[in-house]
């Protein structure tokens, strides 16, 4: 358990693990991505997001969903797209 989720399990006796909802947005193609200068280091972008997904992975957060931001053309999703996607997860979702 990661030290904040443990913060809000403990010092608040918070079913926050169980009445959220966790959204990790990925992409399959880095493609339309550019350079912000604010990361670390742009060239390892898929093995941050490689991090981001493990950390997503090892959460205690009981519903929780991946959604890929890019198309099977390897094109952004529009975030109508991505809303309804993240719509329909929580919809069917007992929080």
């Amino acid at each position: 358990m990661f030290d904040l989720e443990k913060h809000f399990v403990n010092c608040h006796n918070s079913k926050f693990h169980e009445k959220t909802l966790l959204v990790l947005l990925w992409t399959s193609s880095f493609d339309f991505l550019e350079d912000d200068g604010q990361s670390l280091d742009f060239n390892k972008k898929e093995e941050e997001q490689d991090d981001f997904i493990r950390a997503f992975e090892r959460s205690i957060i009981k519903n929780k969903i991946l959604v890929n931001a890019t198309d099977e053309t390897g094109k952004r999703k529009t975030k109508e797209q991505i809303l309804e996607r993240v719509m329909t997860v929580y919809n069917h979702t007992k929080l």
